[in-house]
Parts: C-alpha cells; structure tokens; sequence
C-alpha cells in the first residue's frame, strides 16, 4: 500500500507493491503487437470481401447473360408457334427466323433452330430444337437449350381411335 492506494496485484502478489498510477499507465494503451494483430484480421477480413464483391459480380453478369438467352429462345418459339404449319419446314441449326434483339449482348452468340417431324407423319407434329450458344466468363461455352413440340391445328386430324369411331 503506498500512499493509502492499494492495487489488485497486492491480493496476487502479497509480497510486491505497484502503485495504482503505475499500473493505470501501463494498461491505458495499446502494443504494437496488439496494433499489429488487429490490422492483420482487419486486412484478411477486408480480402474476403472484396473477393465475394468480385463473386457476386460475376454471377450478376452470368445471371444476366442466361436471362437474355433464356429469353430469346422463348421468343424464338412463340414466333415459331405463331406461324401458319406448313411453313414449318424441316431444317437443321438454322438461324432463327426472327429478330434477335439482344443477341449482341452474348459473346459470340450463334442461334440454332432443328424442325423435323415427330412420330407417324399422319399426327401432323413437329419436333422443334431452339437452341443459343455463346461464350461466357473465362472462355466457358454456354448453352440454353429448349425443345417443344408444335401441332398441325388446321389440316393434321389425328387418326381415329376406335372410340371415337361413329358406331
């Protein structure tokens, strides 16, 4: 006890004393080991998230890039459908037969579409293949891909099934 002022080290240590103002120096700042070691998780931390800014970037652009080729083989399919059944005629990885915008957006972007007939000709079906292949992130071929089947509605009648053969 010095000057009336005890410190918690006297209850550790019965024989030293340390004069409170000794110790209140001693622990008011911070080391350079101490300084060292919180820049360091601080600097990692900042690492990982500039690296997962950078991950999600890239998945925006992917996301993005499968939206547009989603979208233009949807639209290719829609104007296939519209169009009369005759002119349906069978082809392999033609160009589509429709406007394409957006497809600049794709690197390297090549439209595909197969029509050939499907089953017993007399169902009046066609198999029709959309397909967009293109070149993503890291020189990665991509490809959106949807296959459908269209009907003959005006001219193709189904063959009769012996119910629904007039008696």
């Amino acid at each position: 006890m010095l000057n009336g002022l005890t410190s918690s080290v006297d209850n550790a240590r019965p024989g030293i004393r340390i004069p409170h103002s000794a110790i209140r120096n001693r622990t008011s700042g911070f080391t350079l080991i101490e300084l060292m070691a919180a820049l360091f998780v601080l600097t990692f931390g900042m690492f990982g998230v500039v690296q997962m800014y950078d991950f999600g970037l890239d998945k925006i652009l992917m996301l993005r890039e499968y939206a547009t080729a989603t979208r233009l083989v949807r639209n290719e399919i829609e104007m296939l459908r519209g169009r009369p059944f005759a002119e349906l005629t069978d082809r392999e990885n033609a160009h589509f037969a429709g406007p394409t915008p957006g497809l600049e957006d794709l690197v390297n972007g090549t439209p595909a579409v197969t029509i050939r007939p499907y089953g017993d000709p007399g169902l009046g079906l066609k198999e029709v293949t959309v397909s967009l292949r293109w070149t993503g992130d890291n020189a990665r071929t991509m490809e959106r891909t949807t296959t459908t089947l269209i009907a003959d509605k005006a001219g193709g009648a189904l063959p009769p099934t012996p119910e629904t053969e007039a008696p």
